[in-house]
């Protein structure tokens, strides 16, 4: 009989303890939410370099609790925004911000205007000037990656043929024509590229089909955001 009140008190006691737990659990969960809340009613808005809004506070924001688990809702104002409930705040999509002088969200890149007129000059154009405002950095080894192969090829092509060809006059006829040749289909070829990339480059950004090197499409500053 004695054996079985001890049991029954150290189960009692082992259920306390986990109720005990339980409730501590619940109060540190409940007291790192409130003061999250308490943070979120005072978080200033955070800003990039251009001025933008890209993370906020949330509006109407609540937490319901139940008995094994906890769910936080989060509002947000503008258009642009998705809410973060994990940390009750309000953060941009992407390639977007919000305008305080505008009182809308805009579409955030490198500015169009300038960009476009670059890439209709000639020389910026085709040496890769824009590309590289725009961080276009694939684009600029696009332009320069084969005449930097060319100049590796050429220097090996003119070792051969020049250890090749020692004592022979014949000989450094044909690798001074073959020299030649590959020269000037090499430069063909390079400037068949260039114009491409110049003329595509023109293209892209004024129907704004081409992205900067974040990613982003390249619009005019401030263009709006239609939510679709």
């Amino acid at each position: 009989m004695n054996n079985l009140n001890n049991l029954n008190n150290l189960n009692n006691l082992n259920n306390l303890n986990k109720l005990n737990t339980m409730t501590f659990i619940k109060f540190i969960t409940l007291y790192c939410i409130g003061f999250a809340c308490l943070l979120n009613e005072t978080l200033a808005d955070t800003m990039d370099e251009n001025g933008l809004i890209i993370k906020t506070k949330c509006v109407n924001s609540s937490v319901i609790v139940t008995a094994n688990q906890y769910n936080s809702y989060c509002g947000c104002e503008y258009s642009c925004f998705v809410p973060d409930s994990k940390n009750l705040s309000c953060v941009a999509r992407s390639c977007t911000g919000y305008n305080k002088e505008l009182g809308h969200c805009v579409w955030k890149s490198e500015d169009k205007t300038i960009s476009i007129v670059l890439q209709a000059i000639p020389f910026t154009g085709t040496s890769g000037v824009s590309w590289g405002i725009l961080r276009r950095w694939d684009m600029v080894a696009l332009i320069w990656g084969p005449l930097g192969v060319y100049c590796l090829l050429g220097c090996f092509v003119a070792c051969f043929v020049d250890r090749c060809s020692q004592g022979d006059e014949e000989k450094k006829e044909q690798a001074d024509t073959f020299v030649n040749c590959f020269s000037n289909c090499f430069g063909c070829l390079w400037s068949l590229l260039l114009v491409s990339l110049w003329i595509y480059g023109i293209v892209g950004l004024a129907t704004g089909d081409i992205k900067d090197g974040y990613g982003c499409l390249v619009l005019s500053e401030n263009t709006l955001y239609d939510v679709k």
